[in-house]
């Protein structure tokens, strides 16, 4: 005959809090809400990257994709992150960059740029060259994903934008409809985080609004279409919840005297 061993109420809590702890894995190593004030930006992904502001880059109530606020670029200013040698994306590994943008400005400009130079950059390039949109890689427009016509994608609505990189393969994705694949299984990013302005060239900068930069270093969080609405909710909230799911386990865990 089996002994049964009882676990008290709070105790199973626990163990269930204790196994999401450890089976969500959240590789987000950069989120920025931009739902503060004035320039005062907080990284939120639990890693506490200081934002450094170049010129006047301010929160702003005027848009929002989510929670009020979003940041407003005016065209000769952009954030710099610091740290940067967190966002070395090894080569062969997996890699998710996505964030919302909204602007008017029929000018090539650039929103988000990693790395130093044409050696290791990710870069995303708007109005260029008659396209709407480019992505390039360790280059000054070679290796890329290009599609749209210009003016497509800055047209005074928000579009969520967003490159994966799974099995070595680059994907880029604009409002959730992937747009073109890239082979592409080398080292980069690294040395510097720039957002509003391309790191490589000179003030080819953003001028509008950026939302929601999510920057996940060793998942690719899309892998087809998607509602990029609703993958906001599906992948950012559950990180919210399991942290303080663990903590409710924890507390409910010291409470009780009951044995396993």
């Amino acid at each position: 005959m089996l002994n049964q061993t009882r676990i008290s109420c709070p105790t199973r809590f626990f163990l269930l809090a204790l196994f999401c702890c450890f089976s969500y894995s959240s590789a987000t190593e950069l989120l920025l809400h931009f739902d503060g004030a004035g320039s005062n930006f907080t990284d939120s992904s639990g890693n506490n990257h200081q934002v450094n502001v170049v010129g006047n880059v301010v929160q702003s109530s005027t848009e929002s994709i989510q929670g009020g606020s979003s940041a407003f670029f005016d065209g000769s200013s952009h954030l710099e992150i610091t740290h940067p040698s967190d966002f070395l994306f090894a080569s062969g590994a997996d890699y998710t960059i996505d964030f919302w943008v909204n602007s008017t400005n029929l000018s090539r400009s650039h929103a988000l740029s990693f790395g130093n130079d044409f050696s290791d950059n990710i870069d995303f390039d708007f109005n260029d060259g008659g396209f709407g949109f480019w992505v390039y890689h360790r280059s000054t427009g070679a290796n890329l994903i290009r599609h749209s016509p210009a003016g497509t994608f800055t047209d005074g609505e928000w579009h969520h934008v967003a490159t994966v990189r799974e099995n070595g393969i680059i994907t880029n994705y604009m409002d959730g409809v992937a747009r073109g694949t890239l082979a592409m299984n080398v080292e980069l990013g690294s040395n510097k985080v720039s957002i509003g302005k391309a790191v490589h060239t000179g003030a080819i900068n953003w001028q509008g609004f950026v939302d929601e930069v999510r920057v996940v270093n060793g998942e690719a969080l899309f892998t087809q279409d998607f509602n990029p609405l609703e993958q906001f909710e599906d992948n950012i909230v559950p990180e919210i919840s399991s942290f303080y799911l663990c903590l409710l386990g924890l507390f409910f865990f010291r409470r009780t005297t009951s044995p396993l």
